[in-house]
């Protein structure tokens, strides 16, 4: 599927995120994909208000995440990026691309009680 041309937070913004998973979501699967035009092209995880977690019990941003098979392409700054992400991976991705920042980045994220959600067993292989 084409995702391109990722829309910013309002009318005259840049490009923002192109797919996002994040507030507790969990067991997704984003494959074979040709992911362009995004300031950040995938997002595992992230930082969600507290009101707009579901579950509201999560202590994570994202859980059992995968991106896999997927095509980047486009300038950006960020390729995939895992903030707060469980047991989430990126593996057999292809990104063509000038990047301006990282082509990888781990962070934590937040949790719906105020606490942080840190990345943890986060796999990345044969990307290319």
């Amino acid at each position: 599927m084409p995702i391109a041309g990722a829309v910013g937070n309002g009318m005259g913004s840049p490009a923002n995120i192109a797919v996002q998973f994040k507030g507790g979501s969990h067991d997704i699967v984003l494959a074979q994909n040709a992911i362009s035009a995004a300031n950040t092209a995938v997002n595992l995880g992230g930082s969600t208000g507290a009101q707009f977690f579901d579950p509201q019990d999560a202590d994570y941003e994202g859980k059992n995440i995968i991106a896999y098979g997927n095509t980047v392409t486009g300038p950006m700054d960020v390729a995939f990026s895992a903030i707060g992400c469980h047991q989430c991976a990126v593996y057999n991705n292809t990104v063509v691309a000038p990047i301006g920042s990282q082509a990888l980045r781990m962070l934590p994220g937040a949790r719906p009680d105020g606490g942080t959600s840190h990345t943890v067993d986060f796999t990345v292989k044969n990307n290319l």
